[in-house]
């Protein structure tokens, strides 16, 4: 009785495995092939339409928002250099500073509140970087050169480099930030 029962077992598990192979359920050659062809399994590995163009608007706009910062910007940064011309004709306005008289050695450019900025018309021959050294106090970068305070901390001084040399900005000691401000204006009006 037991052969007769076991017998009976493998006859329904090959009758089993028969119709499975038949249907594709148990061949894993044929699972293989079926995922790689199906749609889903392409989809899960290459992004979406929609997902591509997320990623391309995503970098489009970081390039046109970094495009736009540096026009918006107006850093006189990105200019090395004032041209030579600009001491001959100077900007009439440089941010909320008017040229009030460019008449003598200097131009002298002045705001309603009563502050001024003094520009040098000559143009030193000196090196630029042997200026520096004479401004090493609160030295900040602006415009075409730096600016800083004198050694007595009196007066502040711009170096700006010119085509041909540097030129000189000067200005009350307590005003520094205001000549470092219209340092990068000056750049930015000469050479607009």
């Amino acid at each position: 009785m037991a052969m007769r029962r076991y017998g009976s077992g493998v006859a329904v598990a090959a009758a089993l495995a028969l119709t499975l192979s038949a249907c594709g359920g148990d061949d894993s050659a044929s699972d293989d092939a079926a995922m790689e062809e199906s749609p889903s399994a392409e989809a899960a590995q290459e992004p979406t339409e929609e997902e591509t163009t997320e990623e391309e608007t995503t970098e489009d706009t970081a390039a046109e928002t970094t495009a736009a910062e540096s026009e918006d910007s107006g850093d006189a940064a990105a200019v090395d250099t004032l041209p030579a011309g600009v001491i001959d004709a100077p900007p009439e306005t440089v941010g909320e500073f008017t040229l009030s008289d460019d008449s003598g050695p200097a131009m002298i450019y002045d705001m309603e509140t009563g502050e001024y900025v003094t520009v040098d018309t000559n143009v030193l021959a000196s090196p630029y970087e042997d200026l520096l050294a004479e401004i090493e106090t609160d030295n900040t970068e602006a415009g075409t050169g730096s600016c800083g305070l004198n050694s007595g901390g009196t007066s502040a001084v711009c170096y700006q480099q010119i085509e041909g040399g540097v030129i000189t900005m000067t200005a009350n000691g307590d005003l520094l930030d205001v000549l470092v401000t219209f340092a990068d204006d000056f750049a930015a009006a000469a050479t607009s």
